[in-house]
């Protein structure tokens, strides 16, 4: 059996109803993200398939939790997948992509 990359991701989040501390990003196990919700309102959702610069933006632009930013790493798997399609349904808020092509 193929072990999972984690979901990485940059916001506003809770794990199961509890607000998560304010850092620059967060991992966690993609079979466990459906625990994961926004806890307030973002700008924008941005994807990036880059992890450097996934950790810069998360750092140094979206530091406030102002954005839902998610590290796709190229091509993200299923897992991931249907995680970004359900918190940026959640987020309702203009989506943008940074992408190596």
């Amino acid at each position: 059996m193929r072990t999972p990359q984690p979901l990485i991701l940059s916001g506003p989040f809770a794990v199961a109803g509890r607000e998560l501390p304010q850092l620059s990003f967060y991992g966690l196990p993609p079979e466990q993200g459906d625990l994961l919700s926004l806890v307030g309102p973002v700008d924008y959702v941005l994807t990036i398939e880059n992890y450097t610069s996934f950790v810069r933006h998360a750092r140094e632009v979206s530091n406030d939790r102002s954005a839902l930013v998610m590290y796709t790493g190229g091509y993200p798997p299923r897992a991931h997948l249907r995680q970004f399609v359900r918190l940026t349904a959640l987020a309702g808020v203009p989506i943008y992509h940074w992408g190596d092509l």
